[in-house]
């Protein structure tokens, strides 16, 4: 099963669904190096708040840099994009839904 993301509001309201998802077998973040992304679970939901988004944006770019140009770009920029929109207002959060 996929990994899906959203932005959601503190109640739970959806602000914005990712419309790329993740496999499990193939997320590129599982690695030590990416301290805030290996700890998304692929079996339940991850959540990450405006303290943790930050440091999610910066494993993001770090990734995405590495990435640039295949196919596994265009997730990741979308995933920088849901950061920033989970920043832009107090109580957003970033959702990494798991199956």
């Amino acid at each position: 099963m996929p990994i899906s993301t959203a932005v959601r509001r503190e109640n739970g309201e959806n602000l914005v669904l990712g419309e790329y998802s993740f496999r499990k077998e193939t997320v590129m973040w599982q690695s030590e190096q990416y301290h805030m992304l290996s700890m998304v679970d692929p079996y339940a939901n991850t959540i990450f708040n405006s303290w943790q988004i930050p440091w999610v944006q910066i494993e993001v770019a770090r990734l995405s840099a590495a990435y640039l140009g295949s196919e596994e770009f265009a997730p990741l920029d979308e995933l920088a994009q849901l950061c920033k929109v989970a920043l832009k207002s107090p109580h957003r959060y970033l959702w990494f839904i798991g199956d």
